[in-house]
């Protein structure tokens, strides 16, 4: 049976500048959720391809033109957009126009994160990247929308935590791996000293059992047999200290030495944000700085125009962010709200189980991420 590709390839003209760009889509049950963090972040999936099973899905959440830089989330609206009245309105006609202009500046933003982009080379920091443009072409349009950029923010916090887990994982099989072989080698080195003892003990049982008057030629034999084959176990024995001797000195010489965290992909994103900081204070270098910008957006987001899951789900949202950055009075307030809110959407509509399931789940989240900070509390 053929296997389905868990990508679509998607061919769309750019909105802004007109290039014919091919984006890679993730194909719909492409693979499966098994564990979400409790500010909802994937934490493990599984891929129907296992040749996909190391890639962040988030990679292919944002689309950005080969040529302008342009960047959108990669949905309905964009590869349709050519029917799509957001498109077409006065203000995407400004943002079209104020994009471009921040595109033309000889060191701007736009111009510096699109460049850097290397999807095939360094998927992480192309992942982020594409995020933060998206956040910068949001924030250019007339009116931005504060949920989308909480959205944003949030995913380039979740693509560092992963990226992190995976480095720090690395460093931890590493050196696992090299002080397991010294134990393994010193343990070895122990054996070797033992067993040693024992064949001399045997070799002088030996020399006491055929000591005394002079033996039968019968015995005679014998006695050359033990020591041949002593003599043959002494210096395999030698031979087995020899090699341990030098596995121990290669290691112990310092050709193996104690790996530090790599300065890779992590570090040198970091450093590059950090750079763009005194042009844009608003991007973030870790995951912490990503998760305090998509809480201050998500607030702004809370409006009473929210209706229903999507109310309860940006509440819960905004204690969650605020426990992570150690707001645990901020995170309070907002739980309970969570708790009015979705138990008050539940009550109504009772009848709907499908309906209330989510604002359930997310109650249930709610009273335990409380209950956490009330004990950290007490324990301050």
């Amino acid at each position: 049976m053929k296997k389905v590709s868990s990508f679509k390839i998607y061919k769309i003209q750019c909105p802004v500048c007109g290039t014919l760009n091919q984006f890679r889509g993730i194909r719909p049950k492409a693979y499966v959720e098994t564990r979400r963090d409790t500010d909802f972040c994937p934490v493990s999936r599984d891929w129907q391809d296992s040749r996909h099973q190391i890639k962040n899905p988030l990679l292919y959440f944002m689309a950005t033109c080969k040529q302008c830089f342009f960047t959108h989330e990669l949905n309905k609206e964009l590869v349709d957009w050519k029917n799509n009245q957001e498109f077409k309105s006065p203000a995407f006609v400004s943002f079209k126009k104020r994009h471009l202009q921040e595109l033309d500046k000889k060191d701007g933003i736009i111009k510096k994160m699109g460049k850097a982009l290397k999807p095939s080379i360094d998927p992480f920091s192309s992942a982020v990247l594409k995020f933060l443009l998206g956040i910068y072409d949001e924030n250019l349009k007339p009116v931005p929308s504060n949920y989308n950029l909480g959205r944003y923010y949030l995913r380039v916090g979740w693509v560092f935590r992963e990226e992190k887990d995976k480095e720090k994982s690395a460093w931890i099989r590493e050196n696992l791996t090299f002080q397991s072989l010294d134990q393994i080698l010193e343990s070895i080195h122990d054996q070797h000293k033992d067993y040693l003892q024992k064949i001399r003990k045997l070799k002088d049982l030996v020399e006491f059992e055929f000591a005394g008057c002079e033996p039968e030629m019968e015995k005679k034999d014998n006695k050359n047999r033990y020591h041949s084959l002593i003599d043959q176990m002494m210096e395999e024995l030698t031979s087995l200290r020899d090699s341990v001797d030098q596995l121990q000195t290669i290691y112990r010489s310092g050709q193996h030495k104690t790996a530090l965290p790599p300065e890779n992909s992590l570090l040198k994103l970091e450093n590059f944000l950090f750079s763009l900081k005194i042009q844009w204070p608003e991007i973030p270098v870790n995951e912490k700085e990503a998760l305090k910008l998509s809480l201050d957006n998500y607030k702004n987001s809370l409006t009473n125009d929210l209706k229903g899951n999507q109310r309860i789900q940006i509440s819960y949202l905004i204690g969650e962010l605020s426990r992570r950055i150690g707001d645990l009075d901020g995170a309070k307030e907002y739980l309970n709200l969570t708790i009015d809110v979705g138990q008050d959407f539940i009550q109504r509509n009772s009848e709907d189980q499908l309906k209330t399931a989510l604002a359930q789940k997310i109650l249930e989240m709610a009273y335990q991420q409380k209950e956490m900070i009330l004990k950290r509390k007490e324990k301050i």
